[in-house]
């Protein structure tokens, strides 16, 4: 576990919200984050909950939170595409908006495709073993009717990265990037 993660806890907050308890770093606490407005104890949330998030009343420029927006031809392909690789749903709204989180890294998956900007989307995954992620994507591929999803043997590259290769099913490439050390 990263030394900046292992003061992470989770809990629900006073309106039965899931909440990112405060996260010490470098002798800072950061403001609480609620990850959800509703939800059980596994943080299953029911349709139409909201998701919102806790500013910090410290500083009103602080960044919680960067994420991306993915586009997907086939919205419930591509979320099962990366919930089969390990992400969670966080939050959706079941007609084509979904909040991923793998990590305690985010995106949200949408119901918006465009050709152009999907095939030159692309996401960096930091992991650190990159050839088991290729086997465990090829597992994942093999069980399951992904669409145009694929992936591509694990490539040393001279930057001094071992990479694998993922597209997703609307042709979004992942870079599964094991940095060496």
């Amino acid at each position: 576990m990263h030394r900046s993660l292992r003061n992470r806890r989770f809990g629900a907050g006073s309106d039965g919200a899931w909440v990112q308890r405060p996260l010490v770093r470098q002798g800072r606490a950061e403001a609480p984050r609620i990850l959800a407005a509703s939800g059980d104890a596994e943080g299953k949330q029911s349709p139409g909950s909201t998701y919102r998030r806790v500013m910090s009343d410290v500083n009103p420029l602080a960044v919680t939170d960067v994420r991306p927006f993915v586009p997907a031809v086939d919205f419930h392909q591509s979320l099962a595409f990366y919930t089969a690789l390990g992400w969670t749903t966080l939050w959706s709204d079941d007609d084509g908006l979904a909040l991923l989180s793998l990590a305690g890294s985010q995106l949200m998956l949408q119901d918006f495709y465009v050709k152009d900007w999907a095939e030159n989307s692309m996401l960096v995954v930091e992991v650190a073993d990159a050839a088991a992620w290729y086997r465990h994507i090829g597992r994942v591929l093999a069980d399951g009717d992904l669409g145009n999803a694929r992936v591509a043997e694990p490539q040393q590259k001279e930057w001094g990265a071992l990479v694998t290769y993922v597209w997703d099913p609307c042709g979004v490439l992942l870079h599964f990037t094991q940095l060496n050390s």
